[in-house]
C-alpha cells in the first residue's frame, strides 16, 4: 500500500538518491536541464511528496508543488508529477489535497500545467478545466 511522505526542505538533500531519478526523467521527457527543475526545489519554492510503499522501501512516484497566493488566500499548484502506473498512485491525491488544506491552510489546488490525460483522471475528483496551454515550436 502506498502512502504520501511530504519531503520537508530540510531533508531534500538527504533524500536526493530517492527522488533524483524522477527529476532526471522529467528533464529528459521535457528536453529541460536537471538543474533548472532541481533549483526551486533546493530554494523552498517547490516542495516534493512521493508516493511510497514502505514495505518495499521504494517511491513510485513524485509530485511538486508550489504554494501561490489568490486574492489574499493561499493555493497549492500542482507543478508536476511523474511516477510508473499512475492508477496506483492517483488516489494519493485525496491526502495531497488534505495535506495542503489542514497543514499549509491552502484554500484550493490546481493543476495549471497539467498533460492532456490529467484532465479525464482530475475532472473524476472534482477539478474542472479553466484553461488550456497552446504550443508551437519553431524549428530550424
Amino acid at each position: 500500500m502506498l502512502v504520501l511522505v511530504p519531503i520537508p526542505h530540510s531533508h531534500v538533500d538527504k533524500t536526493r538518491n530517492v527522488w533524483r531519478p524522477f527529476i532526471d526523467k522529467i528533464a529528459q521527457r521535457s528536453g529541460c536541464e536537471p538543474a533548472d527543475i532541481i533549483a526551486p526545489i533546493e530554494d523552498g519554492q517547490v516542495h516534493m511528496h512521493l508516493a511510497w510503499e514502505p514495505t518495499q522501501k521504494r517511491a513510485h512516484a513524485i509530485c511538486a508543488t508550489r504554494i501561490r497566493l489568490r486574492a489574499g488566500h493561499r493555493i497549492c499548484e500542482l507543478e508536476w508529477a511523474t511516477g510508473n502506473e499512475r492508477k496506483h498512485w492517483l488516489p494519493l491525491l485525496a491526502e495531497l489535497e488534505k495535506y495542503h488544506r489542514e497543514t499549509l491552510q491552502c484554500v484550493g489546488m490546481r493543476a495549471p500545467f497539467a498533460r492532456i490525460g490529467w484532465a479525464k483522471d482530475l475532472k473524476e475528483r472534482g477539478y474542472r478545466v479553466t484553461h488550456c496551454i497552446l504550443e508551437k515550436d519553431f524549428l530550424p
